[in-house]
C-alpha cells in the first residue's frame, strides 16, 4: 500500500482498474518487484494467480480479535488523515476516493463493527484457502518467525531478528500522515 501512496503511476493504475474497470498491465505495474503484500493485491488474488501461475502465496494469519482491534485503530487514524488532507491535496483526494470505494465500502461495507469485520476476515481466509492450490499456499503466523517462512520460500534465514513493527500501533496511518506532511512541507501537494 505504501507504494500506491508514494507513486502516482501506481495510484492511477489501481484507481482506473478498481473504479473504472480498466485493464491493468500487471507486468508493468510490478516491474522491479519480486513480491506484493496486503492491499490492494489481496483483492485480486484470482487475477494474479491466473497471470502468475507459479507464484507462491503466503496467507498471514493471526488472532481475529487482535486483527480487528488493529484494523479499527488504523482505520480511525486514516479517517482523520483523509479528513485533513483530501480537501487540500488532489492526490490525497484521489487516493482516499479509491481506498474508500474499494476497501472501506467495498470490502468492509463501510463499518468498523466487530461482527462485520470478523466475518470479512474469516471470509478472506476461506477464500484464499479455496482459491490457491495447496502446494503454493503457506499459512504463516508471524509469531513463528523466519524459519517456516524461509523454508517455504526456499531461502536462507536472515541473521537479523524477525521484524515486529505492526502491533496495532497504526503503522499505516502513521506513514500516511508522515507522507502527507512531507508533501505539504515540500510543496509537492502529496
Amino acid at each position: 500500500m505504501f507504494d500506491v501512496i508514494a507513486s502516482s503511476t501506481h495510484l492511477d493504475a489501481w484507481a482506473a482498474h478498481d473504479l473504472d474497470g480498466e485493464p491493468i498491465d500487471w507486468d508493468t505495474l510490478f516491474e522491479g518487484y519480486a513480491a506484493t503484500v496486503d492491499f490492494p493485491c489481496c483483492l485480486h488474488v484470482s487475477e494474479l494467480l491466473e497471470k502468475y501461475p507459479d507464484a507462491k502465496v503466503i496467507l498471514t494469519v493471526r488472532d481475529p480479535e487482535e486483527w480487528h482491534r488493529s484494523y479499527s485503530k488504523m482505520h480511525k487514524m486514516v479517517w482523520w488523515i483523509r479528513l485533513l488532507t483530501s480537501p487540500f491535496i488532489p492526490r490525497a483526494r484521489k487516493y482516499f476516493a479509491w481506498t474508500w470505494a474499494t476497501i472501506v465500502d467495498g470490502v468492509f461495507h463501510g463499518t468498523l463493527s466487530r461482527p462485520s469485520n470478523l466475518a470479512v476476515y474469516h471470509a478472506h481466509v476461506a477464500f484464499i484457502r479455496a482459491a490457491v492450490p495447496r502446494d503454493r499456499l503457506f499459512e504463516f503466523d508471524v509469531r513463528d518467525g523466519w524459519a517456516p517462512l524461509c523454508a517455504f520460500l526456499g531461502v536462507d534465514e536472515p541473521s537479523a531478528a524477525f521484524p515486529c513493527s505492526n502491533r496495532g500501533n497504526g503503522l499505516v496511518g502513521k506513514r500516511l500522515g508522515e507522507m502527507a506532511w512531507e508533501g505539504v512541507r515540500e510543496g509537492k501537494g502529496w
